[in-house]
C-alpha cells in the first residue's frame, strides 16, 4: 500500500479522529437518557416510602402517574414534528432546559399540586 491510499487503520484512526465529537455527544445523550429513566423509575421504587410519609392514597399516587403520563403524551405528539422543522440538537437543549425548569419549579409547589399536575411539566419534554 501506498502512503496515498492509507490502510484500514489509517481510515479507521481518522474516522475517530472526526468523530471525537460526536462520540463525546452521544455520551451526554446516552447519560442524559439514563438520569431521565432512573428518574422516571424512582418514584415507583419510593412509592411504600412516600405513601407513608406523605399520606398518599391509592388514588392520589395514581392522580401522579396519570398526571406524568398526560404530559408524556402530549409531549411525544408533538416533538416529533418539532424536531423535524427545527432540528435534533435544539429541541434536545429546549426539553433539557425545560425538564430542569420544571424540576425547579417542583420544589416551589404546593404538596398536593406538586405531587399531580406539576408532573404534566415533567412529562412533556421526557420523550425526547
Amino acid at each position: 500500500m501506498t502512503p496515498a491510499s492509507g490502510g484500514i487503520g489509517d481510515k479507521i484512526r481518522g474516522a475517530m479522529a472526526v468523530g471525537k465529537t460526536r462520540w463525546g455527544m452521544l455520551a451526554l445523550v446516552f447519560f442524559a437518557t439514563t438520569l431521565n429513566y432512573i428518574d422516571r423509575a424512582a418514584l415507583g421504587v419510593m412509592q411504600p416510602i412516600l405513601a407513608k410519609e406523605m399520606s398518599w392514597t391509592a388514588m392520589d399516587y395514581a392522580n401522579i402517574n396519570f398526571w406524568f403520563q398526560v404530559g408524556y403524551a402530549i409531549g411525544f405528539v408533538l416533538q416529533g414534528r418539532l424536531i423535524d422543522r427545527v432540528g435534533v440538537k435544539r429541541v434536545f437543549f429546549c426539553a433539557v432546559l425545560l425538564w430542569s425548569l420544571a424540576t425547579g419549579a417542583h420544589g416551589l409547589a404546593p404538596v398536593r399540586l406538586r405531587s399531580s399536575r406539576k408532573n404534566v411539566a415533567y412529562g412533556g419534554p421526557d420523550p425526547t
